[in-house]
């Protein structure tokens, strides 16, 4: 306004007539060109005030930006993280409002224009065929995120069938035996098993096109409050391309000497730790993927290498462990992981309870190992884990008794027979490190949520993830199941 008004004190003074002083000489006319003079000076100047209004307003407007990049989880026989096209992404902006895109074909897409001095975003993503992702809180610290939706869509698909036969079996009254496709990932479930030796040969469903190395387990499984004994004996075999169904006899008699290890770690200090009293365990797996996004805990391929014997230290403060292993397939790296479980809990939930693990690179070292567990987070909201918790409108909440941890909770459907632990993981939602507290945001308004997560209700876990820990690969721990509604 005071360039506007500034701007109209030439108009005024032509049209008032006033001149320099002391000259009383009568002005000539001019026909008129001194008003169209002055009328084009107004005209100027105002064009130059809406330039300068325009710079201004774009000299205020927020700068802030944000590039989201959409990934799907790989399907078992896959390797890649490969981009979502046309992924729906929803943001909820700094100080409220929402904005929504569609990823390009490198899976991206960006907004601009956020006040980031507003507060906090959140940031949802998801695609047909896949889960949801949230990343609550972001604060613009970060110029470029990455959301992995679970994919799921058929594990299985294309597949062929491989007849699986066992001989030469050392212990043929044993109480358990698997077969599994070691260099396929853990978390497929892709495994069969039968409670005794008379129901082989069994059918197991392996990708075809690509070679395989198959394992074979046989062994028995006794547990006291201390102690975790798995007397066991493996069989070996790499088989090439499979194109068409075809059978295997595994030979426990040809299987190459197992290497061996003992050692031990320490348990939590905290004297109220749930893991302090929970079941060890040991394997020795292949590295398989990991999260782009940083967010979520890899997923290790399955591998041949069983603890045979965990004991807890009679002060609860340790735990012994012997462990042996067959070598890992040309390509794949080994990495021994050590679990600590809880019970499985089957008051409503029929899922395995809370759980915490390491995963150190390589084989299982002799000695005692320097590592620390993750503990538990400790969930107060929803305090009671048979009443379902609503997915929005009330906050999950937790207790943390680590830093620089990433929690994420992860709502769940269980597929499977009960205590199977398997599931479609249908929307996982990340806080920012060190956070006890979020609220699930909406999805995007293109995703069908009621078609995706049903009105039945679902199973959720807060999952807390360490990807740089310092005395080893990762780290991660998981709460205990709880019932949520959509």
């Amino acid at each position: 306004m005071k360039i506007v008004r500034c701007a109209l004190f030439p108009c005024l003074c032509a049209m008032m007539g006033w001149t320099g002083c002391g000259d009383d000489t009568e002005p000539a006319d001019d026909g008129g060109a001194d008003e169209v003079a002055t009328e084009d000076t107004a005209a100027d100047a105002d064009a130059d005030a809406d330039a300068d209004a325009d710079a201004e307003a774009e000299a205020d407007a927020p700068s802030g930006s944000l590039t989201v990049l959409v990934v799907g989880w790989p399907l078992p026989a896959d390797d890649d993280f490969a981009p979502i096209e046309g992924a729906a992404v929803a943001l909820d902006l700094p100080g409220g409002g929402r904005t929504e895109a569609t990823t390009d074909a490198t899976g991206h897409t960006t907004f601009t224009g956020i006040d980031w001095t507003a507060g906090t975003a959140d940031v949802t993503a998801g695609a047909d065929g896949y889960g949801l992702a949230s990343l609550v809180d972001l604060d613009g610290s970060e110029p470029e995120v990455t959301l992995t939706l679970s994919n799921l869509g058929d594990p299985m698909e294309g597949w062929v069938e491989l007849s699986v036969d066992l001989v030469n079996v050392p212990d043929p009254a044993a109480e358990y035996f698997q077969v599994v496709p070691a260099d396929l990932p853990v978390e497929a479930g892709l495994l069969v098993e039968g409670r005794s030796l008379s129901v082989f040969p069994l059918p197991l469903r392996v990708p075809a096109g690509r070679p395989l190395r198959i394992h074979a387990i046989e062994y028995n499984y006794t547990e006291s409050p201390e102690v975790v004994t798995l007397p066991h004996y493996y069989a070996m075999q790499d088989i090439g391309p499979l194109t068409e169904p075809g059978s295997i006899a595994l030979d426990f008699g040809a299987t190459p000497t197992p290497e061996e290890a003992t050692g031990s770690f320490d348990l939590p200090t905290r004297d109220d730790s749930l893991l302090r009293t929970d079941l060890a365990f040991g394997w020795v797996r292949y590295r398989g993927r990991i999260d782009p996004g940083g967010h979520l805990r890899p997923i290790e391929r399955f591998g041949v290498g069983l603890a045979s014997s965990t004991t807890r230290s009679t002060d609860g403060g340790s735990v012994e462990y012997e462990i042996d292993w067959l070598p890992a397939p040309s390509g794949r790296e080994p990495l021994t992981e050590f679990s600590l479980f809880g019970s499985w809990d089957y008051v409503g939930m029929d899922f395995l309870g809370h759980a915490s693990s390491v995963q150190i690179a390589g084989y299982p070292p002799e000695g005692h190992q320097e590592f620390t567990f993750l503990d538990v987070p400790e969930v107060t909201n929803p305090e009671v884990s048979v009443v379902a918790h609503p997915l929005h409108g009330e906050p999950f909440e937790w207790n943390l008794f680590d830093s620089g941890v990433v929690p994420t909770l992860y709502v769940f459907r269980q597929i499977g027979a009960p205590g199977a632990d398997l599931a479609d993981y249908l929307w996982q939602i990340t806080a920012p490190p060190d956070a006890t507290s979020l609220t699930v945001p909406e999805p995007p308004s293109a995703i069908d949520a009621a078609a995706l997560l049903g009105t039945e209700r679902l199973r959720g876990r807060i999952g807390l993830y360490d990807g740089d820990p310092g005395d080893c690969l990762y780290k991660n721990s998981q709460s205990g199941p709880f019932l949520v509604q959509p």
